[in-house]
């Protein structure tokens, strides 16, 4: 089951009553049956990563296939979703910044492609048009390292 975390910030909220600010939530959505199962309203005096851990522990997400944008690649959310006794998997989405973690994780791969010593599955290359813009990725699909 595909548990996809985000979070958004609520349009046209933005008044007198809220003091200007825009207020965020968290969202934890199970794709495959178009429920959400939870959502956290982001403190005034905190920040979008801190909630993401909170509804992350709130949740069971054993068994599930979870994705979230490039913020899930700070190390304390990273450690709480991989974590040994849980068996879901975590889809990684690392973009320039911190560009040593794209960095890192190419070398990961281009060792372990150059040697065959990882389990690694390349998934189908695809054509995509994401906000107008024609990509082409290549998905990865590796076991948890060692190392972690």
């Amino acid at each position: 089951m595909h548990l996809s975390i985000d979070d958004k910030m609520i349009k046209s909220t933005r008044d007198k009553v809220n003091g200007g600010n825009t207020p965020y939530i968290v969202s934890a959505f199970l794709s495959d049956i178009d429920l959400s199962i939870g959502q956290l309203k982001v403190d005034d005096k905190s920040n979008e990563i801190a909630t993401i851990l909170e509804l992350i522990k709130l949740i069971d997400i054993k068994d599930k296939v979870i994705t979230i944008d490039a913020i899930g690649t700070k190390k304390d959310i990273c450690n709480l979703v991989t974590s040994k006794e849980k068996k879901e998997h975590f889809v990684l989405k690392a973009k320039d910044n911190p560009k040593n973690l794209k960095d890192d994780i190419k070398t990961y791969f281009d060792l372990g492609l150059k040697d065959d010593s990882l389990d690694i599955v390349i998934g189908e290359t695809n054509w995509e048009k994401d906000q107008g813009i024609l990509e082409k990725r290549k998905y990865f699909n590796i076991k948890r390292p060692k190392s972690l």
